[in-house]
């Protein structure tokens, strides 16, 4: 009891990457990185004006060194990124680490100055002196304190339980715990210390079945069997099963997907296996230039039977659901993340962008998942492990 069958497989060629991709992904990597920098160097100029002038800061060798100061903070994160991708080292994942801790935290202490500078100029408008330097600073103070809080919020991951009704769910499975995450993102910042840490929380939760609903790492970085040590440690009955995400097919794609198959994870690519009667299907992220077609595998589910299917989007759920899938399992969005990006995430997915959406007997549960990418921060929500309990309709 509890032992996989194989499913007919459509399996894709995504192990076998194609060559001609990696320059695409380097040259599309360095004009991104590019674009970024140029925008980093105008916000960043424009805090230096604004904090100059909100606290009275005169001419001279310190304001010089604030300014030189600030504009090698402005390119730091973009440089990161490049160092650590072309030489991942101790020193290069501290360089990242401190810049994306930067980059995250300015963005907030930017919003504070803006908000400092917007209530000054009133003031100067309504005839009154320009704001004093201690409200200034309290401004700026509430910003350092959403900053905190925004780091407890992504490194202590919660744990979700989330009640699904699945039609035609053998009896088997309403005994069963099921744990579904996403969105790791092991690489320069989250190493295995914080695997551990997630691993540690998922085995106090004893499930039946663990899946992993892709972004397992972060797309760069070497030793990556390594990281993924601490997922030894579980050993839930039914196995752990994942799907590839989109930081699966960046410049390090092979040597994640061996690394991930060292272990004891077993990756589902448009394939499907049947644990109990429950099918349980995966479909794969395309890499770049090439296409995921799963509806092969889709047509080989059984209809009379019930399918768990994890995608790292919530997309194309019109398919899933024309061929008779009752949960989509997917994570991608972060919720955004960090405010206010959740609009943006809420717009590009038509409100699946995060929770548990219903649709007769099909089911959509999009996860902000465990890790996060850049920035450690989160103010939209809260780093999760969620717990799935199915129950029959």
């Amino acid at each position: 009891m509890g032992e996989p069958t194989e499913g007919t497989i459509a399996t894709s060629a995504m192990s076998q990457t194609k060559s001609n991709n990696q320059p695409r992904l380097r040259w599309l990597f360095l004009i991104v990185v590019t674009i970024i920098a140029a925008i980093l160097l105008g916000a960043h100029y424009s805090f230096y004006r604004i904090t100059v002038a909100l606290f009275g800061l005169d001419s001279g060798p310190g304001v010089n060194l604030y300014f030189w100061i600030m504009m090698a903070l402005a390119i730091s994160f973009p440089v990161s990124n490049l160092l650590v991708v072309g030489l991942d080292s101790f020193l290069t994942r501290a360089y990242y680490f401190l810049s994306a801790l930067w980059i995250g935290a300015f963005f907030y202490l930017l919003l504070g100055a803006v908000v400092a500078g917007i209530v000054s100029l009133l003031s100067i408008a309504f005839g009154q002196t320009p704001l004093p330097h201690t409200i200034a600073l309290l401004i700026m103070g509430i910003s350092v304190l959403v900053i905190v809080v925004a780091y407890r919020n992504a490194m202590v991951p919660q744990v979700k339980t989330i009640r699904v009704t699945i039609a035609g769910l053998p009896e088997i499975w309403r005994k069963r715990s099921v744990v579904f995450i996403s969105d790791i993102h092991l690489g320069a910042i989250l190493r295995s210390g914080f695997l551990q840490r997630v691993v540690s929380r998922i085995d106090s939760l004893n499930p039946d079945l663990v899946l992993i609903g892709g972004d397992l790492f972060d797309g760069g970085g070497s030793n990556m069997n390594k990281l993924l040590e601490p997922l030894d440690q579980l050993q839930p009955e039914l196995g752990i099963y994942m799907i590839t995400g989109n930081h699966e097919t960046y410049i390090h794609q092979q040597a994640a997907l061996e690394a991930i198959n060292s272990t004891r994870i077993r990756l589902l690519q448009n394939e499907y296996v049947e644990i109990d009667g429950l099918q349980l299907a995966g479909v794969e992220y395309p890499a770049m230039g090439e296409k995921s077609d799963p509806e092969e595998m889709l047509q080989r589910l059984d209809r009379n039977k019930p399918t768990i299917l994890m995608f790292h989007e919530p997309r194309r759920v019109e398919l899933f659901k024309k061929y008779g899938v009752n949960l989509h399992l997917a994570g991608h969005t972060h919720r955004g993340q960090i405010w206010p990006f959740n609009h943006i995430t809420r717009l590009v997915y038509k409100g699946l962008d995060y929770g548990l959406h219903t649709d007769g007997e099909f089911n959509l549960y999009c996860s902000c998942g465990v890790g996060t990418w850049g920035p450690p921060f989160r103010t939209m929500s809260r780093s999760e492990i969620v717990l799935l309990e199915l129950c029959q309709s």
